[in-house]
């Protein structure tokens, strides 16, 4: 399995209207099948809902179906690694396809801890169950290559 290319940025915060904002670019290559984020930074209140904002420039990641992948981890050192089938280190994934597709668009997600409504994975209202945990990590599942752009994903608590 091929190691991955991708360039992965920091959580790097910021302040707006009393909300703090974490934002983390990854960069694509046409090497790449996942585009993934570092685990959630610190700062970030897992028992409080948080809208995760993801390819804010709506990039064109791909030109085929592109679903959305969380996966939860317990330490400091919960990792994805890899390219084409990421492998997952001190975690698990926890659920596929949380959005059905973001290959062009940009979308926000409303990720709940105590979320009592109907999950939705495929509408510009997308709400997805989140267990509390230390981490989350999220990763753009390509069926094949992706494009060479950078990949805005943002976090908002």
């Amino acid at each position: 399995m091929a190691a991955s290319t991708l360039t992965i940025g920091e959580w790097t915060p910021s302040t707006v209207n009393n909300k703090c904002v974490w934002t983390c670019t990854v960069t694509t290559t046409t090497a790449d099948y996942d585009c993934y984020t570092k685990h959630t930074p610190n700062g970030l209140n897992p028992t409080l809902p948080w809208t995760l904002v993801i390819n804010s420039a709506a990039e064109t990641v791909d030109g085929a179906t592109l679903p959305v992948d969380l996966y939860i981890g317990w330490v400091d050192s919960f990792k994805l690694t890899e390219n084409n089938a990421p492998v997952v280190t001190d975690g698990i994934l926890y659920k596929a396809d949380i959005y059905d597709d973001v290959k062009g668009t940009g979308i926000a997600i409303l990720m709940h801890p105590n979320l009592t409504v109907a999950e939705d994975a495929t509408t510009d209202a997308a709400k997805c169950y989140v267990p509390i945990a230390p981490y989350y990590i999220v990763n753009l599942d390509g069926a094949g290559t992706l494009n060479a752009v950078d990949v805005v994903f943002k976090i908002i608590q």
